[in-house]
């Protein structure tokens, strides 16, 4: 792949992380926020809550995953890139 073709896809990334923390459904979107982690060249979900965990669902193509966010911590979605919406709701 080109670096030319390299940098459109990261920059179609950044604005993607941009609009994936509006494009929440759930009783936990207002404590999530979403974005791209250059680093691990995946999505970073925070959990800014300060006693509940928070249970982040991503679909891409068919595939679900499921991540489980505790209060104040972040973590990355399993998929580097997935549908919108995603769901976030408090963990039981």
């Amino acid at each position: 792949m080109s670096r030319l073709r390299v940098a459109v896809a990261l920059a179609l990334l950044s604005s993607a992380a941009a609009a994936a923390a509006a494009d929440c459904e759930g009783n936990a979107c207002r404590f999530v926020t979403v974005e791209w982690d250059q680093g691990s060249r995946r999505f970073r979900a925070r959990n800014s809550h300060l006693n509940r965990a928070i249970k982040l669902e991503t679909t891409s193509g068919g595939v679900r995953t499921a991540l489980i966010v505790g209060p104040k911590s972040s973590g990355l979605v399993p998929l580097a890139a997935f549908d919108r919406p995603y769901r976030a709701n408090f963990a039981k």
